[in-house]
């Protein structure tokens, strides 16, 4: 209990936020680009259409990291930003192994980064929205909290 603890109260352990949050916003103009399938195939159910979202999207966030101006970016940000020191990335063509598995780390890193900023940033914005909101229930309103068409009504002592 008391490691737990003393995890919460290092910096080190939020510095990381910060990162994450830029790994969603670097990946928001592929957004778009993503969304293209879904928009082709309407008549698609809602779930296989996120899915494909999902899915199109984590392969253009992974050809982006197969770059290598993006390997050496991303190591001097976590350098920055996390305090970390991380060697230099290396230079020419380096493989390991027969299926080059050292080319293929860096984007399943990258897709790993994004989503994470993406879960935190879509967890904070719910729950800053729900810390305005649901008091307003405490000076006389009546709250009504909608999420991705789910509408839930809060009233008495829940709130």
């Amino acid at each position: 209990m008391n490691r737990g603890i003393r995890l919460l109260l290092r910096g080190s352990t939020y510095s990381g936020v910060p990162f994450a949050y830029c790994g969603a916003l670097a990946s928001l103009p592929l957004l778009p680009f993503a969304l293209l399938p879904a928009l082709s195939w309407p008549s698609a159910p809602e779930s296989v259409q996120t899915v494909v979202v999902l899915l199109v999207w984590a392969a253009l966030v992974g050809a982006v990291g197969l770059a290598r101006p993006v390997r050496r970016a991303l190591v001097v940000s976590a350098r920055q930003l996390l305090r970390v020191s991380l060697p230099n990335p290396a230079v020419g063509r380096r493989t390991s192994g027969p299926l080059g598995l050292d080319r293929w780390r860096t984007p399943l890193w990258l897709v790993l980064h994004a989503a994470v900023g993406w879960t935190g940033a879509l967890a904070s914005g719910v729950l800053f929205i729900m810390g305005i909101s649901l008091p307003m229930n405490w000076l006389g309103g009546e709250v009504r909290v909608s999420l991705f068409g789910t509408s839930v009504r809060v009233s008495g002592w829940w709130s």
